[in-house]
């Protein structure tokens, strides 16, 4: 399997949801991780942002993945030289990165088919990911500095 790369980092893991990716981490050449958030937005399955969401750990120690009883359609998959710290719970391995279709091209590699956002948010009226926060059901409120829903002025999480 070749590997994958993004900005200079080799792709070590992806978890899929629905076979869409939902966290990749990449390693460095000294094997410092990088943590990737990735969702898709407005409902739209191949509108998919992702997010620098952290870094650090070892390639020998990732956090296996855990999952409920009865969750559907969770898969990962791991490069070679990675491995779990624990054992995964209620999702499968697969053997090598799904083909995903973003809006311009398909690709293995999650950076190739996504664009960067350095924010989102989620709207629960419509149960998606927006960007910043969704025009129909959230409004940002100056006074206070966060995002309210319309409909009873709650905080918007």
């Amino acid at each position: 399997m070749r590997n994958m790369y993004h900005e200079g980092e080799r792709i070590v893991y992806i978890v899929y949801h629905d076979s869409i990716p939902h966290e990749v981490m990449t390693a460095s050449e000294g094997g410092y991780l990088s943590w990737y958030d990735f969702n898709y937005f407005y409902g739209d399955k191949r509108d998919i942002r992702w997010y620098n969401s952290g870094g650090g750990g070892r390639l020998t120690e990732i956090r296996a993945p855990h999952y409920i009883e009865g969750t559907k359609g969770v898969s990962y998959w791991m490069a070679s030289d990675a491995r779990f710290k624990g054992k995964p719970k209620n999702c499968v391995r697969v053997a090598k990165p799904k083909r995903i279709r973003g809006w311009r091209r398909t690709s293995i590699n999650p950076f190739k088919v996504a664009d960067e956002t350095l924010s989102y948010g989620y709207c629960d009226r419509c149960d998606q990911h927006v960007i910043d926060e969704c025009q129909e059901h959230q409004y940002w409120d100056d006074e206070n500095s966060c995002v309210r829903y319309y409909d009873n002025n709650e905080v918007a999480e």
